[in-house]
């Protein structure tokens, strides 16, 4: 082997160490609910070793992927990482339903804990789909149902929105959960984006707008998702669903505070924020 070819191997070698530790230890925390008062070891080069952290971890995790979470990138990183989203897995066992009674949603004892108001999106029929081929104006050609939502953010790493992006791609995104409300009755890119959506904490708003019109919104959501699991070789299967974005902002939350969403005439939902327990 050249002395090129040796340092390249050696450099990978590195890496896979790398990221075998950051995932080995996120998933540690997160079975064990311990807090993690940093970012375990160095951070991730960039977006292509944070997705690969989150595969590894994928492949480990003890339940099926049913939905994907996919979020904002602060505006100041979007030309330094070169993207304008992130995306985590949502698990079966983590999905939860809108009801009557309020939803209780766990969240890690000390760790970081939020609630986001949510259009979550569902494929139908893909079998056409060209991820080459989608965007925000023509992903809607795909999506079969929209439904109101909530993401229940959460993290052993108290600071892992500070940390930044890296951060949150490595550790399943920040997700901790996804809350399915009320189907969204006759919808267009162009309705959605005439819900007033709002966030009660406790009694008190903390938060209020309308989900923004493509490129950005629920559809540049959808149509970043199909580019990024066609990038990790992931296929867009029907039923498949997204949950595409905080729409009043990321509302942080403790154990035992009550929120609720509300989206104008379409329903609400309400949470109660438990602790984790498994």
């Amino acid at each position: 082997m050249n002395t090129e070819a040796a340092k390249t191997a050696r450099a990978e070698t590195v890496r896979e160490a790398r990221i075998a530790h950051i995932s080995d230890t996120i998933i540690g925390a997160r079975k064990s609910r311990t807090i993690l008062p940093a970012f375990p070891g160095d951070l991730p080069a960039d977006l292509d070793e944070a997705y690969r952290v989150q595969e590894r971890s994928i492949g480990l995790w003890d339940s099926d992927v049913v939905a994907w979470k996919v979020g904002g990138i602060p505006p100041h990183l979007r030309p330094v990482l070169g993207q304008d989203w992130v995306t985590g897995p949502i698990y079966r066992n983590r999905q939860k339903f809108a009801g009557a009674e309020p939803v209780q949603m766990p969240v890690y004892d000390g760790g970081f804990a939020a609630v986001e108001a949510e259009i979550i999106l569902e494929f139908g029929n893909t079998e056409a789909l060209v991820p080459s081929e989608i965007n925000p104006q023509n992903v809607a050609e795909f999506i079969s149902t929209c439904y109101i939502g909530v993401e229940i953010a959460s993290s052993p790493m108290p600071d892992i929105n500070v940390i930044g992006s890296l951060a949150v791609i490595s550790d399943f995104g920040n997700n901790n959960g996804m809350i399915v409300g009320r189907e969204i009755d006759n919808w267009s890119p162009e309705t959605l984006s005439q819900i007033d959506v709002q966030t009660f904490i406790d009694g008190a708003s903390v938060g209020a707008a309308r989900p923004p019109a493509p490129p950005a919104g629920p559809m540049g959501a959808a149509a970043f998702l199909v580019q990024n699991l066609a990038l990790r070789g992931r296929p867009i299967a029907s039923g498949l669903r997204v949950s595409s974005g905080a729409l009043t902002g990321i509302h942080d939350v403790t154990i035992g505070q009550r929120s609720k969403i509300v989206f104008g005439a379409i329903g609400e939902i309400d949470i109660e924020i438990t602790a984790m327990v498994d």
